[in-house]
């Protein structure tokens, strides 16, 4: 596991999902665990793995980091083995994998010109059908102003569940979220006809599965750490800021995915 430095230098504090993908440096990353960095912040470590394996040099834009073209999180096959296998490989492997996925399966990816994940997650192709698939579900939070997390089901299949502090910050990692899912989607659309329909028990049910397993704590930083489960079915994680709650995730294990 890497570490990358972040300095927020303005007035308001910054929230940071795990998942987020950036790129620069010496090879792209993505950031593996959720935090808030305060208002001010001076520099602070924020915990990352790389998803460039083929570059150890010094990009074209310098060695600072910037977010990507899209603003999808990397998929959740990453995500697990970034967050919870904390192995460098196995990101590999799932960046590999995924990559590969999308080549054979979407007309117009071709080849890369990079191993890093970004390209793909960032091609044209890959961009446009994340944009379709937030704004195809972009009203579902209309109406819900006491809603404050979101559950992705693909084809009958509970995904993952994000539970945040208030509507507002759910409302700006929403779209994000979406879009997040939206390659897998389109990659096991032809599953779609075959999927179960989910109540909300069936969510509740799936939440619950963390009661009573074996809990670890981790620290992220000096303001931030983690509450850490991880079991047959999923691993769940809550991120706590100065001891107060702001993010509560499970990610699923069982379900099917594009990344085969």
């Amino acid at each position: 596991m890497g570490e990358l430095q972040i300095d927020n230098q303005s007035e308001y504090p910054l929230f940071l999902q795990e998942g987020d993908r950036l790129q620069g440096g010496k090879q792209d990353r993505i950031i593996i665990a959720s935090l808030v960095v305060p208002a001010k912040s001076g520099q602070m470590p924020v915990p990352a793995f790389c998803i460039e394996p083929g570059r150890w040099q010094t990009a074209s834009y310098g060695a600072s980091f910037a977010s990507t073209g899209n603003s999808a999180l990397a998929p959740k096959s990453t995500r697990i083995a970034a967050k919870f296998d904390k192995s460098q490989q196995k990101v590999w492997d799932s960046v590999a994998v995924a990559n590969r996925s999308a080549r054979i399966t979407m007309d117009g990816v071709g080849a890369m010109r990079t191993s890093s994940l970004n390209e793909t997650f960032d091609s044209p192709q890959v961009q446009k059908i994340s944009e379709e698939f937030a704004k195809a579900l972009e009203n579902v939070l209309e109406d819900r102003e006491d809603a404050v997390g979101v559950a992705i089901v693909i084809n009958g299949n509970i995904e993952e569940v994000n539970i945040y502090p208030n509507h507002g910050l759910l409302q700006k990692l929403y779209p994000r979220l979406l879009q997040s899912y939206a390659l897998q989607a389109t990659l096991e659309k032809d599953k779609a006809k075959d999927s179960k329909t989910l109540a909300p028990d069936d969510i509740a049910k799936f939440m619950a599965q963390e009661k009573d397993k074996p809990r670890r704590t981790q620290a992220i930083n000096v303001d931030n750490s983690a509450s850490v489960v991880e079991y047959f079915d999923g691993d769940a994680s809550t991120t706590y800021y100065k001891g107060e709650p702001v993010h509560r995730q499970v990610l699923s294990k069982k379900s099917a995915t594009a990344e085969k």
